[in-house]
C-alpha cells in the first residue's frame, strides 16, 4: 500500500510499474520519460505545495515577504495541478490497463487531487476577499462532487474487489476520506464572504454535512491503524511516512469546526429573528471551541507517534514518499492559527507557526529532493 523507499534504491510504485526499467532502455521522448513514469502520488506534491502557499499568505505572524512566497509556492503547485491534470487521462489513455482506478497502492492518490483543488479554492478567498465570491462559491462546488466522487468511489473500491490483507492495511488508507474533511474546510471558510443568507446557509449546512461523514469514517479507518499498530507493532520502514495521513484529517477537522462555529453565530446574529439570538449564536461558537481542542489534543499525539516511528527505524534518505508529509502538519497549524484567532491565547499561535514552519521545510526539502532525485531525466543520467 505504502509508496516509499530509499535512496538511490527506487521505491515499489505498485505492480505497474515493477519491472518496467528492466524490459527495455528507454529513449529520450517526453512519453517515455514523463508519462510512463508519471505515479498519482504527485497529486500529493500538488496539495502539499498549496497548503504551504496558504500558510505562508496567512501566517500566524504575517509579513509582506511571508505572501509573496506564498504567491511563489501557489504559482508552483498551479504548476503541479496543471501537470497531474495532464499527465493522468493522458497516461490512461495511452496504457488502458494501467490499474489507476483498482489498485489500491495507486487509487488512494487520487483523493489528494481534490485536497489540492481546496487549496486553489483557499487562495482564492485570500486573494480575492469580497471582490469575486461567486467565482470562488462555483469553485468550490466543483470541489464538493471532486471530494464526494472520488472519496466514495475509492471507499466502495476498497469495499468491493480491493484484495487487501492484514499486512496491506497501513494508514494510507485514510487518503480517500480526506477530501471531504478538506472540503469542508474551504466551504466553512468562504461562507464570510457570500452575498446573501442562503448561500451562506447552504453552505454551512453542506460544508457540516462533508465533516460529519469525514470524521465518522475517518475514524473508523484510524481505529483500523490503531488495531494494526497493536498486533503487529510499528509500520515497517518503508511505510513510515504514511504514518503522518491521519494528522491531517484530525488537523481539518478541527479547523472546520471552529470555522463553523463562527460562521454559525453570525449568520444567527445576522439573519434570524430568534429571541436571545446573540446568546445561542454566542453558544455554538463557544461549543465549537472545545471540540476543536479536541481534535488538536489528538493531533498532536499522532504527530508524536508519526515522528517517532521515523526516529524509531532511523533517517530514510529522500524519495517520493516524503510528499505525504507537510500536508497534515500544514493543517494542523492552520487549526492551531485559528484557535489564536479564536481566543487570542500566544501558546496556539506560536505552535500554528511551529507546524507552519516544519510544513513549509519538509515542502521545500520535497521540492529539492524531487528535483534532484526523481526528474526523469536527471534519473537516466544517475
Amino acid at each position: 500500500m505504502s509508496i516509499s523507499s530509499t535512496h538511490p534504491k527506487e521505491p515499489s510504485l505498485g505492480p505497474d510499474l515493477e519491472g518496467r526499467r528492466h524490459e527495455k532502455p528507454l529513449h529520450n521522448t517526453f512519453h517515455e520519460l514523463y508519462v510512463n513514469e508519471f505515479h498519482p502520488i504527485w497529486n500529493v506534491a500538488f496539495m502539499a505545495t498549496g497548503i504551504t502557499a496558504c500558510i505562508l499568505y496567512n501566517f500566524p505572524y504575517p509579513a509582506e515577504w511571508l505572501r509573496i512566497c506564498g504567491y511563489i509556492m501557489w504559482g508552483i503547485s498551479l504548476l503541479l495541478f496543471f501537470i497531474v491534470t495532464i499527465l493522468t487521462p493522458w497516461r490512461l489513455w495511452k496504457e488502458p490497463d494501467w490499474p489507476l482506478l483498482t489498485d489500491p497502492s495507486l487509487n488512494v492518490f487520487l483523493g489528494p487531487y481534490s485536497m489540492g483543488f481546496s487549496t486553489i479554492v483557499n487562495m482564492v478567498h485570500f486573494i480575492s476577499q469580497e471582490h469575486w465570491p461567486i467565482g470562488t462559491f462555483v469553485l468550490w462546488w466543483i470541489n464538493v462532487a471532486l471530494a464526494v466522487v472520488i472519496s466514495w468511489a475509492v471507499i466502495f473500491q476498497l469495499f468491493a474487489k480491493s484484495k487487501l490483507d492484514y499486512h496491506t492495511l497501513q494508514a494510507s488508507l485514510i487518503l480517500p476520506v480526506l477530501p471531504l474533511s478538506v472540503s469542508a474546510s474551504s466551504g466553512a471558510l468562504i461562507v464570510s464572504n457570500l452575498p446573501n443568507a442562503r448561500l451562506k446557509l447552504l453552505t454551512i449546512v453542506v460544508s457540516f454535512l462533508l465533516w460529519s461523514i469525514a470524521v465518522f469514517i475517518g475514524s473508523c479507518f484510524i481505529g483500523i491503524f490503531f488495531w494494526k499498530l497493536l498486533t503487529s507493532k510499528l509500520p515497517p520502514k518503508p511505510a513510515i511516512f504514511s504514518v503522518f495521513a491521519p494528522i491531517g484529517l484530525i488537523g481539518h477537522a478541527s479547523w472546520g469546526i471552529l470555522l463553523q462555529g463562527i460562521n454559525a453565530n453570525d449568520y444567527i446574529v445576522e439573519y434570524t429573528d430568534l429571541d436571545q439570538k446573540a446568546v445561542i449564536g454566542m453558544v455554538l461558537k463557544i461549543i465549537s471551541f472545545p471540540i476543536g481542542i479536541f481534535f488538536l489534543g489528538f493531533g498532536f499525539f499522532l504527530t508524536f507517534l508519526a515522528f517517532a516511528v521515523w526516529f524509531y527505524h532511523g533517517w530514510a534518505p529522500f524519495s517520493k514518499s516524503w510528499w505525504p508529509m507537510p500536508f497534515p502538519i500544514g493543517a494542523m497549524s492552520l487549526g492551531l492559527s485559528e484557535v489564536y484567532r479564536a481566543s487570542g491565547m500566544e501558546s496556539f499561535r506560536v505552535l500554528g507557526a511551529i507546524y507552519g514552519v516544519t510544513c513549509i521545510i519538509f515542502v521545500i526539502l520535497s521540492l529539492i529532493g524531487s528535483a534532484v532525485y526523481e526528474f526523469p531525466r536527471r534519473k537516466r543520467l544517475m
